[in-house]
């Protein structure tokens, strides 16, 4: 099939490319202009503006299929009208399709913005409508996908060939080494340590921008015409969310605030940016604060009944996002281990990290802790001293560590570190200091 992907360029859009052409499709991918990721072998790249009519109506002129997954997510610091944009190249590619090319099978990526915002714990499912949905606290840019997606049922309606698919909170790995950072940037600032509080009510469905990608792949020859499709995952609120990341990285979890709070110290900053003419902006207009304490959860039944969907575990997908950006830089070396890191390993590999972080050698160890984890599970004594101090301890997320219930158990971290302590100092790395 000749597929042409709008927004190649973009988190969700490279995913697309590469599992439509690893399906055996002859792929086009649209991007903005000669910068941006590198595309596998065979996919031609086709360079304009959605914005211009004319491009739009000579790129969907000889396909048999379009995914169109174009659009700006909104990120602190970018001004909220600009997010205006992603109605109006909705509008242009659907009526220069209409023109060029009406009968072409057509995937359109919306949001679980467009369906869900409720203020209390809500599953929406793809017929649901929008009775739950608090409209007076939804953001800008999801009365901009309301509008989208709108766009896409009145052309569905008028005969296009068109499903909807509506993702819900992607992270992920990127594609390629160049691939963008949008709704996974949440794990890159919990990792730098940059998210020093949250609102306590509020979540999402976190699924896997992998997994998306090929149900979109797979909606060009599967699905309903005119349907809609959530492709979703887990739904958890924000402190689930919050807690599963502290569980894999050893970071406490940020201090929990009221959505009232929020809303009004973003409305200060407002203020503040209002005086100064501009010149400084505010990171979190209160048009989006107002909508922190919503919940958008999804129900993806007839995504896995007509697309073969499935969404794998959120905490696997966070692992995997570290351990991207971990090879890209993009985050510090200290999380080399998550690479390694299992359900069965999780608790030792954390512990462990624990130990080494108020150790002398540090980042020796550090890079090291899964081959450590590896040798304490091969000496009889070490996997005992382990197992008593995992058993003696619980997680805090809150502190970011294991605390221990009564006294800590000496003995067996007293063998542990002796452990990081040996691992040093046998090292080739002390050898070459000391000689």
């Amino acid at each position: 099939m000749r597929v042409l992907i709008a927004g190649a360029g973009g988190y969700l859009g490279e995913h697309v490319v590469h599992v439509a052409a690893q399906a055996g499709h002859s792929v086009s991918a649209c991007v903005r202009g000669p910068h941006g990721p590198r595309f596998p072998d065979g996919v031609r790249r086709v360079e304009g503006d959605l914005g211009d009519p004319g491009f739009v109506r000579q790129a969907v002129a000889d396909v048999d299929a379009v995914v169109f997954c174009a659009g700006r997510t909104w990120h602190p610091g970018l001004n909220p009208e600009s997010i205006r944009q992603n109605v109006s190249i909705v509008e242009i590619f659907l009526t220069a399709l209409a023109q060029s090319n009406p009968s072409a099978r057509v995937v359109v990526t919306s949001s679980m913005s467009a369906i869900a915002g409720s203020l209390e714990p809500a599953v929406f499912g793809d017929d649901s409508g929008r009775i739950a949905v608090c409209t007076a606290r939804l953001s800008p840019y999801g009365h901009a996908k309301i509008e989208c997606d709108r766009l896409a049922v009145n052309a569905a309606a008028a005969g296009r060939n068109l499903v909807i698919l509506n993702p819900g909170f992607m992270l992920g790995p990127g594609a390629s080494a160049a691939s963008r950072v949008t709704t996974s940037r949440l794990v890159q600032l919990f990792c730098k340590r940059r998210l020093s509080v949250f609102v306590d009510d509020g979540g999402h469905a976190f699924c896997d921008v992998r997994d998306v990608a090929r149900a979109h792949v797979a909606a060009l020859s599967n699905g309903a015409r005119a349907g809609r499709y959530i492709v979703g995952g887990e739904n958890l609120g924000s402190a689930q969310f919050l807690r599963l990341m502290s569980e894999q990285t050893g970071i406490r979890t940020p201090r929990p605030i009221a959505a009232s709070y929020a809303f009004a110290v973003a409305a200060a900053m407002d203020g503040l940016s209002a005086a100064s003419f501009g010149l400084w902006r505010s990171p979190i207009p209160r048009s989006f604060a107002r909508a922190l304490p919503l919940y958008y959860w999804g129900d993806s039944t007839c995504a896995e009944r007509d697309l073969g969907y499935r969404s794998r575990r959120v905490v696997q997908t966070i692992r995997e996002t570290i351990a991207d950006f971990v090879r890209r830089g993009l985050v510090s070396e200290e999380f080399r281990y998550v690479e390694a890191m299992t359900d069965e390993t999780q608790p030792g590999l954390l512990l462990l990290k624990q130990l080494a972080q108020s150790h002398l050698h540090r980042s020796h160890l550090m890079a090291r802790l899964p081959r450590i984890l590896a040798t304490c599970r091969h000496n009889h004594c070490l996997s005992e001293a382990l197992d008593a101090a995992l058993a003696s301890a619980s997680y805090d997320p809150g502190r970011g560590r294991f605390v221990w219930k009564g006294a800590a158990p000496a003995n067996a971290l007293r063998k542990l570190r002796s452990l990081l302590d040996f691992c040093y100092y046998a090292s080739d790395e002390f050898r070459a200091r000391v000689t």
